[in-house]
């Protein structure tokens, strides 16, 4: 299952993961005073941090890395 991520999609708090790991992220974020709102990722394993983006950036960074939202990763992983 692809999913494609809107700004709009992105949520601070919002766990997300990918169908072939067991490893889940929580999405972050920093204010940044030159750049605003910045999102990245966390990792629920062990606290690592990604790099940070803006809103629109991070969207694509989901998409193109294939993250899922982890209401739509429990319904993948039950198929």
């Amino acid at each position: 299952m692809k999913v494609i991520w809107e700004s709009n999609d992105v949520l601070a708090g919002q766990i997300v993961g990918m169908d072939d790991l067991k490893e889940q992220w929580i999405i972050g974020y920093i204010i940044d005073s030159q750049q605003g709102i910045m999102y990245c990722l966390v990792s629920t394993t062990d606290g690592l941090v990604t790099p940070h983006w803006p809103k629109n950036e991070f969207a694509e960074v989901l998409t193109e890395g294939g993250y899922l939202p982890v209401v739509l990763l429990d319904r993948v992983k039950r198929q």
